[in-house]
């Protein structure tokens, strides 16, 4: 099978690619009798109807990401809600979305100065997280001596949570402010 991926979702033809690899394959090592007739008979229509669903699925998977990462409040407030309401602790609970909910706010960051400026700035915020990881283990080791990863972890993750927390306000404040600029 030879692919050119000629379309500008290059993502949606990779997973088609996939796909019908993922079909030979299960025609060749399980035997499967259906799977075995249809990739023989090349049976056109299961086939496109099955990339058809892994692109529709793709696309899915996009607006999720993209809903997660131009809301991390919402996902912070519903990790935290969801976590409560399982673990009827509400210390934990908070704990929790924080430290599951921090990428969101770095990724939010980058790409809302991104849409501002037209500027990508991740390798300036890789830059940032990693001179933040350095300056939480120099303060781990200056008071215990002994450097225990998990609680520099748990501390990077913190500050890096109310660093970049504060940064996604400011930006969108920010953002609001330059679009309406734009239009008055």
């Amino acid at each position: 099978m030879k692919y050119s991926f000629k379309s500008p979702h290059l993502l949606d033809e990779v997973f088609v690619c996939y796909l019908d690899f993922l079909l030979i394959y299960l025609a060749q090592v399980k035997k499967s009798s259906i799977i075995i007739n249809m990739t023989k008979s090349n049976d056109v229509r299961f086939i496109s109807l099955l990339k058809s669903e892994v692109v529709f699925m793709a696309e899915g998977l996009y607006y999720i990401l993209a809903f997660m990462i131009t809301l991390p409040f919402l996902m912070t407030y519903l990790v935290y809600k969801l976590s409560y309401k399982i673990l009827k602790h509400k210390w934990y609970s908070i704990h929790l979305a924080v430290n599951s909910t921090t990428g969101l706010y770095v990724v939010s960051v980058g790409t809302v100065i991104y849409s501002i400026f037209s500027i990508n700035l991740f390798g300036y915020i890789l830059i940032v997280l990693l001179i933040i990881f350095l300056l939480c283990t120099v303060i781990h080791w200056q008071r215990y001596t002994d450097i225990v990863f998990m609680q520099v972890w748990k501390r990077f993750q913190k500050v890096t949570f109310l660093l970049f927390f504060a940064l996604h306000i400011v930006t969108i404040i920010y953002g609001i402010i330059y679009n309406i600029s734009l239009i008055v």
